[in-house]
């Protein structure tokens, strides 16, 4: 009796079930990615849809309308499903054009070092003191906005961050006695930064790339609420805002719910960087 009462007190008691950061910021990622490719399947409204009846107007969440509708009669809904297409998209687009660039400028310099290494960072810190903002502006002055224009715009003033980290992260590689010798064994330059330096950059890189698309969503949102990103009528989280601004006491929800969708989808990649 003794023995069995002792087996069953070995027997250790079931923890609870904790979900990491790292899992929790990839499983929101996920579902608003999901919801973003499935938006014509959630929704059978057409988000650039007029309304102007007079119960459309300004209508509250409801069943009808889960986020309700603006001041043209728009369904908040569909214009936050198909917003957040635009707004991933420019966040993911941007993304990879700012880590390719910015890992080519970082691994060179790290690696070549010498007059190379100074050249290059001198060009990143000329570029760091561009604000992204006037380069807006004097696009604006000569092109008609777009969305590539802005993915663009975006990605030529957020490479810097990544070169400096790759950079920094290369010349501790390159210190290290395997790339000692590759290069004596005759290895070329590009050869090794090609096949022993950038493999060993993909955790690095891997963060580079999620705070990417976190800034790259929040400076989209950010153009787009100044009237400075995407153009009208078509819906993205930073135009929702704009369109709220002037119905914030009589109509919070139409800032409330593209703010959350923004904070939540910044979280989620910021919780995946962190853990990488």
């Amino acid at each position: 009796m003794n023995s069995a009462r002792g087996s069953i007190s070995a027997i250790p008691a079931s923890r609870p079930l904790r979900l990491s950061k790292q899992t929790i910021g990839r499983v929101i990622i996920a579902a608003i990615g999901i919801a973003a490719l499935c938006a014509p399947w959630l929704t059978s409204f057409d988000p650039n849809a007029v309304d102007l009846a007079v119960d459309e107007i300004l209508a509250p969440p409801g069943a009808a309308h889960p986020f309700g509708t603006d001041a043209a009669g728009r369904d908040l809904w569909a214009r936050a499903l198909h917003g957040a297409r635009v707004s991933i998209s420019v966040g993911l687009l941007s993304m990879l054009a700012a880590v390719a660039l910015g890992t080519i400028v970082g691994l060179g310099a790290g690696y070549l070092g010498g007059w190379i290494d100074g050249l290059l960072m001198r060009v990143v810190d000329i570029a760091v003191a561009l604000p992204l903002l006037l380069l807006i502006l004097i696009a604006q002055s000569y092109l008609e906005p777009s969305l590539p224009q802005l993915i663009i715009l975006i990605a030529a003033t957020s490479w810097m961050t990544v070169a400096r980290i790759v950079r920094a992260e290369t010349k501790e590689i390159a210190a290290q006695d395997f790339i000692a010798a590759a290069t004596t064994l005759g290895a070329s330059r590009l050869r090794i930064m090609r096949n022993h330096v950038l493999p060993n950059l993909k955790s690095t890189l891997g963060v580079a790339a999620s705070l990417a698309v976190a800034r790259a969503i929040l400076a989209e949102a950010a153009l787009s609420y100044l009237g400075l990103g995407v153009p009208p009528p078509d819906a993205s989280w930073g135009t929702m805002l704009q369109d709220g601004l002037s119905h914030l006491q009589d109509a919070p929800w139409l800032v409330f719910f593209p703010g959350f969708l923004i904070s939540l989808t910044v979280f989620g990649f910021h919780s995946v960087a962190e853990t990488q």
